[in-house]
């Protein structure tokens, strides 16, 4: 462990005072949270919580009481203001090394916000991780509702996160706006589901998993089920009015009620204050104003949309709050989306359109091209029939904006496909039961119908989507910075099925259709087809490697799982390799991997050796589980396997 800053002693008096106060067999159910009058700077000293009370983290997910000793223990306190809530956790651990997704594997700790409308257990729920690598703090949103990773920046959350040496002290604070955690704010309502989770893991041994409240299920696919402690928050009397604001959603028919809702809370009867409401649009301005009687305490008022013919789009509305003396004291803008019912009906009716047009009997392009448009008309449906009111709609404006484009483009009689340099989201008609299935596609500037190109199928990771695998893959082949020029190559990843299918059973043989189906969009050399995958997409790509080896040039294997999970049914990699042939391999693998052993890997590479199977081994000796960047040595790799004899490099 690398020497730390010293602790104060303000840390052993607020622990002490804490412990005592809770002894370790008590286990909270309910607790409170109260709102603080004096500024929270998140600075990673515990001076600002002096007097706020704490909680020992001391269960394990079985609802078993962890003693705190000298290996592990951890203490966390939170209070809260109208603009954030904030969070203090003091971890006192004997041994701290911080892996690649600390929060996972250790060291790090999760902190869960959940919807408490059916006690301790909800599928409405954020969660976010926090953790470092190297001297960097990490925070990230983890899962919402169910959805890994969702595309959010935390820009405007705060983290710091601070070592101290002398009593192996690291301490982390937090601060969240509430706009991240939707619809939580509590003028609305006073009671919500918190959970909090360290995680640490010494070398060489097994984590201890430390939580506020009991949840086996706090990081998993399995269920979109967390777990939480109730909460309430207590308000306190202001010396002057205090305001939030929220929406009844986010997302929205055309047809369906808006409201726009205002809390204060007042420390007296006051009169002469004045709400005003501001929405401006290209196609929708309006500006009114309503004065506001406040009693002492909480008060609500509520503003409805008119009603109107809203074309779709995203809005904005802004809520002011104005004192007696004409002051602006309060000031928010919700940004919202709507959806017009009449666009959405008329999708079917231009789709069938399409069917009779000509191109549509001559070109199988064209044909098949139209799942990529179907599947959004899907996820449009589904998303306003099943999301939940506060869902981020990104993915709806996007998806819409995505249908108006291959809709002009199937209009000229052009497939439904996405512009050359970009990454789009496909899909095609499964044979296996006839569903949609979505993979994702990057397609060089350089590629010509004309002239044939290579294809890299790359397998995605658990608990992570397609989207983002081709991402990386796209960025560490053509914008690498290590000098190594890639040949042209089309990208292709599916999503195959699940997040954690392992490529088994149905997931497995969907990789194959998705493979058909870029075959018949584009000019693809079936000569010239790589498999890679990462971690969980590695075992895959070993497996796949194997049962269609005729189909894959080579195969390229990025901290790769050895084995799938004990519940599901699949060989090792070892016993795979009895039938591999004579398919090259290239294998890239941190030596401080904590979720692959690297000598499982070893195991493999050994195996590799006797059976005389073509491979390239590299181990990254100062990398964890894929923090590393090794693409230049990938592009060359995959630059000789294909054939190309020279390698243009960038000077």
């Amino acid at each position: 462990m690398k020497p730390l800053k010293s602790t104060s002693l303000l840390f052993a008096l607020v622990s002490f005072f804490v412990f005592a106060l809770f002894p370790s067999d008590q286990v909270k159910e309910e607790f409170k949270i109260y709102q603080t009058s004096k500024e929270i700077t998140v600075d990673g000293n515990l001076i600002d919580w002096k007097g706020i009370e704490g909680i020992p983290i001391q269960l394990n997910p079985e609802a078993q009481v962890v003693e705190s000793n000298e290996d592990i223990r951890v203490m966390g306190w939170f209070t809260y203001d109208t603009q954030k809530f904030y969070a203090a956790v003091e971890a006192r651990d004997d041994e701290m090394a911080f892996s690649q997704r600390g929060w996972r594997y250790g060291d790090g700790l999760y902190l869960t916000f959940l919807d408490p409308s059916k006690g301790h257990v909800s599928t409405r729920f954020h969660t976010f991780g926090f953790s470092r690598k190297g001297k960097e703090n990490r925070k990230v949103l983890v899962n919402r509702n169910g959805e890994y990773f969702p595309d959010r920046k935390l820009d405007e959350l705060d983290l710091k996160i601070v070592p101290y040496s002398k009593k192996n002290t690291l301490v982390y604070e937090i601060a969240i706006p509430w706009e991240y955690v939707q619809p939580l704010k509590p003028f609305f309502k006073d009671q919500w589901g918190i959970n909090l989770i360290y995680v640490d893991k010494d070398e060489g041994k097994r984590r201890t998993i430390l939580q506020l409240y009991p949840d086996k299920n706090y990081d998993t696919e399995q269920t979109d089920q967390r777990k939480g402690a109730l909460a309430s928050f207590i308000t306190h009397i202001p010396s002057e009015p205090e305001f939030q604001s929220l929406m009844n959603g986010l997302h929205f028919y055309d047809d369906e009620t808006i409201l726009l809702r205002t809390a204060v809370n007042s420390p007296q009867k006051m009169s002469g204050w004045e709400l005003r409401f501001i929405m401006t649009s290209g196609k929708k301005d309006i500006n009114i104003s309503k004065d506001i009687h406040l009693q002492e305490g909480m008060n609500h008022f509520e503003f409805r949309l008119p009603e109107d013919k809203y074309s779709t789009d995203d809005y904005v509305i802004s809520v002011g709050a104005v004192s007696p003396q004409e002051a602006l004291q309060y000031n928010q803008t919700h940004t919202f989306y709507i959806l017009n019912r009449e666009d959405e009906e008329k999708w079917e009716e231009q789709l069938a359109e399409f069917k009779k047009m000509e191109v549509y009997e001559k070109s199988e392009t064209f044909r098949k091209s139209l799942p990529t448009l179907k599947i959004r008309f899907q996820w449009v449906k589904e998303y306003m029939k099943e999301a939940p009111p506060y869902a981020d709609f990104k993915r709806l404006k996007n998806w819409n904006e995505e249908i108006n484009f291959l809709m002009r483009k199937l209009k000229k009689g052009e497939p439904a496909l996405f512009p050359q340099g970009n990454i789009g989201r496909l899909a095609h008609k499964s044979s296996l039961d006839g569903t949609l299935q979505p993979y994702s596609l990057y397609v060089p500037t350089k590629y010509r119908k004309e002239k044939s190109i290579p294809l890299l199928v790359t397998l995605h990771g658990s608990g992570v989507d397609e989207q983002q695998s081709v991402y990386q893959m796209a960025r560490g082949f053509y914008r690498s910075s290590s000098g190594v020029k890639t040949i042209p190559m089309i990208i292709m990843a599916p999503k195959a099925r699940g997040l954690s299918d392992w490529y088994l059973g149905k997931s497995g043989k969907e990789v194959m259709e998705c493979i058909q189906h870029v075959q018949s969009l584009y000019n693809i050399d079936k000569e010239r087809i790589v498999l890679d995958g990462f971690s969980m997409g590695g075992y895959g790509a070993w497996r796949l490697g194997v049962l269609h080896s005729q189909t894959f040039r080579a195969v390229m294997v990025r901290s790769g799982a050895i084995e799938p999970p004990p519940h599901l049914d699949g060989k090792s990699v070892i016993d795979l390799l009895d039938k591999w042939g004579k398919t090259p391999v290239l294998i890239v693998h941190g030596k401080k991997d904590k979720t692959v052993s690297i000598e499982k890997v070893r195991q493999v590479v050994k195996k590799l050796k006797k059976q005389g199977i073509p491979h390239r081994y590299i181990q990254v000796e100062d990398a964890a589980h894929g923090d590393y960047d090794r693409w230049g040595e990938m592009i060359q790799w995959i630059n000789q396997v294909l054939n190309v004899r020279r390698m243009n490099i960038r000077r």
